[in-house]
């Protein structure tokens, strides 16, 4: 699939739209319907060109917006005030979700047409709002909502890439160390002489086996990193439920999934509509994986009379009591919300509880790899001393 930008004359004045397509025909038949097409113009990068909204100027467009709509102003109309007091980045945005809204997009759909701007979750969040609590509480809701976890995120990520650095680093320098720099310095004449005298052994086992470490660790997180991009994009349901099986990974590879879609799940329950309705909406809005399984599925019980909640596999037994136990709609809503929260904030705690961990075996094996480099470099050379120092004149 690629990206196009159409523009249309529609309402007596030209208009923008991104739209994602396998070609141009396609492009075009999207937009059949919503004006006359004057130009198609596939993207050279996906959602836009430029630089996208930053976390800062999302927040701002989220809060500005969603006082306008408590003002009663109109989505479109608010947007293209917005795009008239502001320039840069946020005008561009503001002007080409007003065009998608005019030519008859939701809010939701209109950010999803820029995805550089707009992450997915954040979209789900917008488009879950819209179902109970409104469309400005929903834009307040994703912007605090990112800025609780903007922290978070971004310490967990350093932590992870210097964690990583380090580690390699590290690696490197042993490697390099017990492979090249100490044989070439032994095997100078003046170290031949002494023979047994220089005798390093326990510091290459200690570097063996660190090396050994840092691969183990190296692998490890490959093979996490694996089963988060290219695993879930192949087998998403089984690699979620592998997944699941794995303390604190599956809350930082899960938790904002799940407290989207129980957030979302939630509103719909508290808003009046019927639970089937209900796991369907969710169901067709979450990405694929376990979860989404069990929607499909709790939403076939509710069709056939049975208890749809039995149908939550990826829900630990005690997440399925609890919303077992709600006696009516308003109790239910309340479990569901609840459960929201409490996958974010595991999320939270597992972010740091790992950035710290990742950054002590960072220090760990970065004072390991000192210690042989000192002890394949310096201790030799203390030992040659030595022996030259026993050597009668």
């Amino acid at each position: 699939m690629a990206w196009f930008e159409v523009r249309l004359l529609a309402g007596g004045r030209a208009r923008s739209i991104e739209v994602e397509a396998a070609d141009e025909r396609r492009a075009r038949d999207a937009v059949s319907g919503r004006g006359r097409v004057l130009s198609i113009r596939r993207r050279l990068k996906v959602g836009g060109w430029g630089r996208p909204l930053d976390r800062n100027e999302r927040h701002i467009l989220f809060i500005r917006l969603a006082a306008m709509l408590d003002s009663r102003v109109g989505l479109a109309e608010a947007l293209r005030r917005i795009a008239a007091a502001f320039r840069g980045r946020i005008r561009r945005t503001a002007e080409r979700m007003a065009d998608a809204v005019e030519l008859g997009d939701d809010l939701a759909d209109a950010m999803l047409r820029q995805p550089r701007s707009f992450p997915p979750v954040l979209v789900a969040l917008v488009r879950a709002g819209g179902f109970g609590e409104g469309t400005p509480a929903a834009l307040r809701t994703a912007a605090e909502f990112e800025r609780q976890l903007a922290g978070a995120r971004q310490g967990f990520r350093s932590g992870l890439a210097l964690a990583v650095l380090y580690v390699v680093t590290s690696g490197v320098v042993m490697v390099g160390t017990s492979f090249v720099l100490t044989p070439l310095l032994l095997e100078t004449e003046v170290f031949r002489r002494a023979g047994e005298e220089v005798n390093v052994d326990w510091v290459y086992l200690l570097s063996n086996l660190t090396t050994g470490l840092v691969a183990i660790v190296l692998a490890a997180l490959a093979v996490l990193g694996g089963l988060a991009t290219a695993g879930r994009r192949a087998a998403p349901e089984r690699v979620d439920r592998l997944v699941m099986g794995i303390p604190l990974y599956r809350d930082i590879a899960l938790g904002i999934q799940h407290h989207v879609i129980f957030r979302e799940l939630s509103l719909l329950v508290a808003g009046g509509v019927p639970i089937d309705r209900a796991l369907r909406l969710t169901a067709d809005g979450a990405p694929a994986g376990a979860l989404a399984a069990d929607l499909d599925e709790a939403t076939r019980a509710v069709a056939a009379g049975l208890p749809w909640t039995d149908a939550m596999r990826a829900l630990p037994g005690t997440d399925r009591a609890s919303i077992a136990a709600a006696e009516n709609r308003v109790e239910l809503a309340q479990s569901l919300s609840a459960l929201a929260e409490q996958y974010r904030d595991l999320y939270l705690h597992a972010v740091a509880v790992a950035e710290p961990v990742l950054r002590g075996l960072s220090v760990v094996v970065v004072g390991v790899a000192g210690i042989v480099m000192f002890g394949l470099t310096i201790v030799p050379i203390l030992q040659l001393a030595e022996h030259i120092a026993r050597q009668p004149l």
